[in-house]
C-alpha cells in the first residue's frame, strides 16, 4: 500500500488559520496521529521550512503558557512532532553513512551528510540545554544533599524553573519525557556505529564538516555514564587491524597494550585501546589524517579535545587515553635527541602536549585542554587496587601526571575567568575551578593567594549587571559600562561563577573573609531572589559555606540580610513544591528539578538555625520549625533528609523548652516512621536527632521518648543499624569488591548509622534503671555493642561503645560506684581480654576510655569471687 505523501503546504496554511486555540491544539494532534510509524511524512515535514519554524514558534513558553492548559498542550504537541523529525534526521546519516550509489558519494559527503549532521547537532543541543543546561548539584566532600538529578557527574540542571506539564500518565512530565528519548536514541548500537563510523572511515574523516558537528553533538549531550560507556565501549571487541591505516603508518608504534577495567584495576592482556579514544587522542596530537586537519582547524581540534574531555571523567577512559597521549605524544616520541638526553628522559612520561595546548593562544584550545587536564588529574589521585606488582609497575607512567601542579592548573584557570573572550569559556573556567579544587585543602589555601577567588567574584558581578534591578538608573548605567550579554548568559555566569566561590571557600576561614571583603554578600542577595532555580540554588551554597564560620553567622550574614533571605526562600520554595505535589507519593516520577534550590536551601537553613545562631528564635518567630517537620514528609529524599538534620541541630544542646516545642511540632508517630525508615539516609538522620534530643535531658524526657515513639519501635530501629554494617560488609565481600575506593561511601553510610545508634544508647544508659534494663535484657543489643568495638577502626564508633558500656555498669549518683550486678549479667557479651586490647589503640580517647573500663571490670571480678580475671 502506497502511504500518501503530506501535503505540507495545506498543512500550514491549515494550522495558521485554525480560529481558536482548541482548533489548533486538535490539528496539531492529527499531524502526530499522520507522523507515526510512517518516515516519508517526517521526512516531509522536516523538509517544510515553514512548519517547521511555525512549531518552533509553538514551543515558545512565557509566563501566561504556565497558567494556560490549552498553550501547555499545543506546547507540548508541537514538542512531539519536533521529536519526531529529530528521529527521521538520525534515520537518513544511518542510510547516507553506506552511499546507494558511488555517483552520488561527494554530494553525500560535502553536502547532504553535513548538513543533516548540523540539524540533528542543533536539534539535540537544544533539547539537552533544556533537559539538563548549565547549573549546579551537589556540594563535593559533604554529606547534605543538594542534588541528584539523572545521575549528572558534573554541573547540569535546567537554567529556569520548568512549567509542570502535565500530559501523560501518572503525572509524568511528558515532554521531558520524550525529550530524554530523543537524547538517549542517539546512543543505540545501530545509530551509535552509524555515526561513529563517521570517525574512522577514511572517506568520512576526511571531511571536516562531517565531523566537527558530529563531535560537537557527542559532546554536547554524552552527560549519563551510560552514554559515555557507549561511546568508549563502541567497537572495542572487534578485531585490531594489524596494518596501520596509510596515512597513520608513518607515526604508528608498536606498544604493549594495556586494558584498564571498569573497576580501576589494571589488566594486561591482547586487546586494543578503544577506537574512539585513540582517534581523538590522534586528533589532539596531530596524528593521521584527521589529526592532520586537525592541526590547521581549530575548531576541529577544540571539539576533539571537549569530547576526549566527557569521555575521561570515566576512570577506564581516562587512564587509556594518558597512555595513548604519554606513549604517543611524548618528547620521546617527538624528539629523538632530546630523549638520549639524561635530563630529560622521564620527561617522556609527562602529558607535555597537554600543558602545551594549555597556554595556546586560540580562543578555546586552551580551556579544553584545562577541561582534560583537570579530570586526569582528579583520576590519577584516586587510589586503584592492584593484583600484582607488574601492575603497580604499568601505573607509575599514568600516575606521574598528578605531578601536574594543581597550583598552575588553578592559575591558568583564574588567568581564562580575566582574559577569556567568550563568556562560555569564562563559565567553563569557574566549573573547572571548582571541579579541581574540591575535597583539596591545600589547594583551596593556595587559592587564598591568588586571585582566583576574586576573578570569580568578577565573573558573578559581569553577569550580576545584567540581573534586573530594582534602581532602573543603575541598571542602565551597569549595561553602558559592559557589553551586553543576554540573560540566558548572564545567569549561567553568576551560577557558575557563585559555585566556584562556595568550592574555594569550603575549608579556610581566610577564604570566607575574602570573599566577603570583595563584596560577595549583596550578589548573594540578589541571587537568592532569582527567577533561575540553579541561581538561587547557587546562592544557597555559598551562603550555606560562609555559614560554617561562627564568627561570620553571628555577625555578617545576619547583619547583610543573607541568613534572612535563605529563610524566606526556603519557605517559598516548600509552598511551590507543595503545589506541585511534593508530598504526593507519585513525586519521583515528576521532574526532580523542582527540588533542587529547596534541598539547597533546606541545607543551609542546617547551619543557620544552631544553638548559637541568633537566627533561631527569628526562625522559630516565622513558623519555620513548621515549615521543615512538613518537609520531613516531602516525598524527595534529599529534602527529607536535610529538613530532619535541620531539626537535629535545632536541638542541639538547647534547653527544655526548645526541645519540647520542637517535638511537639514534629510529633512522635512522624519521628518513628523516619527512625524505621527504609531509606538509610533518612534513618540515620532520625536517630540523630533522638541522640541529640536526650543527650542532656532529663530521666522524665527519655521516659517520654520511650512512651511516644514505643520502645520496642526504638530499639528496632537501633539493632537495625547495628546489622546494616555486617550487610553491606556481606554485600561487597560477595561482589568482591570490598576494600575498594569506589565502594567506601557505602561502608561509611552505614558506619555513620551504627555512631548514631550507639550514641542514642549511650544516652539512655545515663537514665534510670527502667532505662538501663531495656537495654540490658536486649542480647542482640549488647551483642552489637561489643562487636562495635572492633568492627572498625573509627574512634566515632568505638567511643560511644566503650562509654555505653561504662554508664551501664556505673551508677549515677555522686561516686559512680560500680553495679557488680551488671558486671555478671555482661560478662557473656565484654572479655576484660578484648578491653584490654582497645588500651593500645591509637586514639587517646579510645584508650582513656576503655582504660577505665577495664579497671571497673578488673575491680568488679575481684569482689565478686570469680577466680579468674579472663573469666
Amino acid at each position: 500500500m502506497t502511504v500518501p505523501v503530506l501535503d505540507t503546504g495545506s498543512l500550514y496554511t491549515s494550522l495558521t488559520s485554525a480560529p481558536s486555540s482548541r482548533d489548533l491544539l486538535y490539528r496539531l494532534k492529527d499531524i502526530k496521529n499522520a507522523l507515526i510509524g510512517n518516515p516519508l511524512r517526517k521526512a516531509e515535514i522536516a523538509r517544510s521550512r515553514e512548519i517547521v519554524s511555525l512549531l518552533t514558534e509553538y514551543v515558545h513558553a512565557d509566563q501566561e503558557t504556565a497558567i494556560d492548559l490549552t498553550r501547555l498542550e499545543i506546547l507540548n504537541e508541537a514538542a512531539v512532532i519536533l521529536g519526531s523529525i529529530a528521529n527521521s534526521l538520525l534515520n537518513a546519516i544511518c542510510v547516507l553513512t553506506v552511499p546507494p550509489d558511488p555517483k552520488l558519494q561527494s554530494y553525500i559527503l560535502t553536502k547532504a551528510l553535513p548538513s543533516l549532521i548540523r540539524a540533528l547537532r542543533n536539534h539535540l543541543i537544544t533539547i539537552a540545554d533544556f533537559l539538563w543546561g548549565w547549573g549546579s548539584r551537589s556540594e563535593p566532600g559533604t554529606k547534605v544533599i543538594l542534588d541528584s538529578v539523572l545521575d549528572l557527574e558534573e554541573d547540569v540542571t535546567m537554567d529556569v524553573d520548568p512549567p509542570a506539564i502535565k500530559v501523560g500518565g501518572k503525572g509524568e512530565d511528558f515532554t521531558r519525557s520524550r525529550a530524554r528519548a530523543a537524547l538517549l536514541s542517539v546512543y543505540k548500537v545501530k545509530p551509535l556505529k552509524a555515526l561513529l563510523s563517521l570517525l574512522t572511515d577514511s572517506q568520512f574523516s576526511k571531511q571536516p564538516q562531517v565531523v566537527l558537528p558530529l563531535l560537537q553533538l557527542l559532546a554536547q549531550t554524552a552527560i549519563l555514564s551510560s552514554q559515555r560507556m557507549a561511546l568508549y565501549e563502541w567497537n572495542r571487541n572487534s578485531s585490531p587491524s594489524k596494518t596501520p591505516p596509510e596515512d597513520d603508518r608513518d607515526t604508528a608504534r608498536s606498544r604493549s597494550t594495556v586494558r584498564f577495567s571498569p573497576l580501576g584495576t589494571v589488566e594486561h592482556h591482547e586487546a586494543t585501546t578503544s577506537p574512539l579514544i585513540e582517534v581523538l587522542c590522534a586528533m589532539v596530537l596531530g596524528n593521521g589524517a584527521l589529526g592532520t586537519k586537525a592541526n590547521s582547524n581549530f575548531k576541529l581540534k577544540q571539539a576533539g579535545l571537549d569530547l576526549l574531555t566527557v569521555l575521561v571523567k570515566d576512570k577506564s577512559a581516562a587512564l587509556e587515553a594518558m597512555s595513548v597521549l604519554q606513549e604517543y605524544g611524548g618528547i620521546a616520541c617527538r624528539d629523538p635527541v632530546r630523549a638520549r638526553d639524561p635530563a630529560v628522559s622521564e620527561d617522556k612520561h609527562e602529558l607535555r602536549i597537554m600543558t602545551d595546548l594549555l597556554d595556546s593562544r586560540v580562543p578555546g584550545i586552551g580551556i579544553s585542554a584545562a577541561a582534560c587536564l583537570v579530570s586526569f588529574r582528579i583520576i590519577t589521585s584516586q587510589d586503584v587496587p592492584f593484583r600484582k606488582m607488574a601492575d603497580r609497575e604499568a601505573w607509575r607512567g599514568q600516575a606521574q601526571v598528578s605531578a601536574i601542579s594543581g597550583s598552575s592548573l588553578l592559575e591558568h584557570l583564574s588567568q581564562f575567568m580575566d582574559t577569556a573572550q567568550s563568556p562560555d569559556d569564562r563559565i567553563k573556567a569557574c566549573y573547572l575551578t571548582a571541579r579541581l579544587v574540591q575535597d583539596d585543602p591545600d589547594l583551596q589555601r593556595k587559592a587564598i593567594e591568588t586571585n582566583a577567588i576574586a576573578r570569580c567574584v568578577e565573573v558573578v558581578k559581569a553577569g550580576d549587571r545584567e540581573q534586573p534591578s530594582s534602581n532602573s538608573k543603575e541598571q542602565s548605567t551597569a549595561n553602558i559600562q559592559a557589553p551586553l550579554l543576554g540573560p540566558v548568559v548572564a545567569r549561567r555566569m553568576v551560577e557558575a561563577g557563585l559555585t566556584a566561590i562556595a568550592t574555594l571557600c569550603t575549608f579556610h576561614e581566610p577564604a570566607k573573609q575574602k570573599a566577603i571583603q570583595l563584596g560577595v554578600l549583596p550578589l548573594i542577595n540578589r541571587s537568592l531572589q532569582s527567577p533561575a532555580y540553579a541561581t538561587r540554588t547557587s546562592a544557597c551554597q555559598v551562603a550555606r559555606v560562609l555559614s560554617r564560620s561562627i564568627a561570620i553567622l553571628r555577625t555578617t550574614l545576619v547583619d547583610s540580610g543573607v541568613a534572612k533571605n535563605v529563610v524566606g526562600l526556603l519557605q517559598a520554595e516548600e509552598q511551590v513544591y507543595a503545589a506541585n505535589g511534593g508530598y504526593e507519593k507519585d513525586f519521583k516520577l515528576r521532574s526532580s528539578t523542582s527540588s533542587t534550590a529547596l534541598s539547597a536551601a533546606t541545607a543551609t537553613i542546617c547551619n543557620l538555625i544552631c544553638e548559637f545562631s541568633p537566627m533561631q528564635a527569628t526562625f522559630m518567630a516565622q513558623d519555620g520549625v513548621q515549615t521543615l517537620v512538613r518537609l520531613t514528609d516531602a516525598a524527595d529524599r534529599e529534602v527529607r533528609v536535610n529538613s530532619i538534620w535541620a531539626l537535629r541541630n535545632m536541638v542541639f544542646k538547647s534547653d527544655e523548652s526548645l526541645r519540647k516545642k520542637v517535638v511537639e511540632a514534629l510529633g512522635w508517630g512522624t519521628l518513628r516512621r523516619h527512625l524505621l525508615d527504609s531509606q538509610p539516609e533518612v534513618a540515620e538522620q532520625a536517630l540523630a536527632f533522638t541522640r541529640n534530643l536526650i543527650a542532656e535531658a532529663s530521666e522524665a524526657e527519655i521516659t517520654h521518648l520511650f512512651e511516644g515513639v514505643g520502645e520496642e519501635s526504638l530499639f528496632e530501629a537501633i539493632e537495625s543499624a547495628m546489622s546494616g554494617i555486617d550487610r553491606v560488609n556481606t554485600s561487597l565481600e560477595r561482589d568482591g569488591v570490598i576494600g575498594r575506593p569506589e565502594y567506601e561511601d557505602y561502608h561509611s553510610q552505614a558506619s555513620d548509622r551504627l555512631e548514631q545508634a550507639l550514641f542514642v544508647l549511650y544516652n539512655i544508659a545515663l537514665g534510670n534503671e527502667q532505662h538501663r534494663e531495656a537495654i540490658l535484657k536486649r542480647s542482640n543489643v549488647l551483642a552489637g555493642m561489643q562487636h562495635a568495638l572492633y568492627i572498625t577502626e573509627s574512634p566515632l564508633i568505638k567511643i560511644p561503645a566503650i562509654g555505653g558500656f561504662i554508664n551501664l555498669v556505673e551508677t549515677n549518683d555522686r561516686h559512680r560506684r560500680t553495679r557488680q550486678e551488671v558486671i555478671n549479667r555482661l560478662r557473656p557479651h565484654l572479655l576484660p581480654v578484648q578491653v584490654r586490647a582497645l588500651c593500645s589503640d591509637p586514639s587517646f580517647d579510645v584508650r582513656d576510655k576503655a582504660g577505665k573500663l577495664l579497671a571497673i571490670l578488673e575491680v568488679g571480678m575481684f569482689t565478686s569471687g570469680s577466680g579468674s580475671a579472663t573469666a
